[in-house]
């Protein structure tokens, strides 16, 4: 049964989301440090995940969402690999050590063009048959994997070109052709007795497709990051805030997230705006992204996140209630 108020804590196994350049390739193309880039053999750190799980159960976290990607060895699609893999052995038993805590494990995958790098030569057959069987297959097997979850994750930021400054292929879809496959993935989610659970970038493209996609028994999420402009009278400026206060508005149930990101604090915006401006019984928890891969490189970042999230979840509730 799904937790009433959900806690989560967001961990990325692989860090391969939202670029496609290595780190040479990104600094040759820009002449600048990346801040994100494509990492063929990233460090696998199981012993932090197991820390930081712990940390996670000991400050109250009841859910702990899984980013898979290509960290993880697909029977189904070995081909989708990096170096350093979680096995099937070792990415069962850390999701037995979540469940023996008493927090349920959620996984999540991101189809959107933004965020499915880890997807390799597919990320290139977005438009076919071909890329949405890979995806079935993908959703299935993470369903076993994680014992028959209650909630699955797919992901879908936004794919806007303009998004996509760090990548040497720029991929894109319609809102229409955006929308069926969203459709697709959902119903596959569906199909397995699990909640979808998405990002709603879609909303910002187009209100309409999104409204005629995405049925209210989708859990969504706006995968937004950055500092907040004021916002006057219930309207902001920025559209990923206006999809944030809208979305529940319309009836469908949020968990918002929260993010610290390139050391720009928004924590406290993002409590604000939840306590003023969405209607407490449609808010069904907050999310506490962590953008950074879990090694040993990131662990104090990691663990402030960790310690951040139930701070930020008890600030949602008592200000809910008032």
């Amino acid at each position: 049964m799904m937790k009433d108020f959900i806690r989560a804590y967001s961990i990325q196994l692989s860090p391969n989301f939202d670029s496609d350049c290595c780190y040479e390739e990104f600094y040759y193309r820009s002449g600048s440090y990346p801040q994100s880039w494509y990492d063929p053999s990233p460090k696998k750190d199981v012993d932090l995940f197991y820390k930081l799980v712990d940390l996670a159960a000991e400050k109250g976290t009841n859910t702990i969402l899984i980013f898979v990607g290509d960290a993880y060895c697909y029977e189904s699609h070995p081909e989708i690999v990096c170096q350093n893999t979680w096995t099937k052995e070792e990415l069962g038993d850390a999701i037995k050590h979540v469940k023996a805590l008493g927090m349920d494990a959620v996984p999540m995958l991101n189809f959107s063009a933004v965020g499915n790098v880890w997807m390799g030569k597919y990320r290139k057959m977005m438009g076919s048959e071909v890329y949405l069987k890979v995806c079935d297959d993908l959703i299935c097997e993470l369903f076993e994997v994680f014992d028959k979850p209650e909630l699955f994750h797919i992901g879908m930021s936004c794919e806007a070109p303009e998004l996509q400054s760090r990548f040497k292929n720029c991929v894109s879809r319609s809102a229409h052709l955006l929308s069926k496959h969203i459709a697709h993935h959902l119903d596959t989610v569906r199909k397995l007795g699990a909640r979808p659970w998405m990002y709603s970038d879609l909303y910002l493209v187009s209100p309409e497709a999104f409204k005629a996609t995405v049925g209210k028994d989708v859990l969504l999420s706006q995968g937004f990051i950055g500092g907040h402009k004021k916002i006057v009278n219930g309207i902001s400026p920025q559209p990923e805030i206006r999809a944030t206060i809208e979305l529940p508005e319309l009836g469908y149930d949020y968990i918002p997230q929260f993010c610290n990101f390139h050391s720009i604090p928004t924590d406290t915006s993002m409590c604000n705006l939840v306590i003023n401006h969405i209607k407490p019984d449609k808010v069904k928890g907050i999310v506490q992204l962590s953008v950074y891969q879990c090694n040993d490189e990131h662990d104090f970042k990691l663990m402030y996140d960790a310690c951040a999230l139930n701070e930020n979840a008890d600030k949602v509730l008592k200000g809910g209630k008032k």
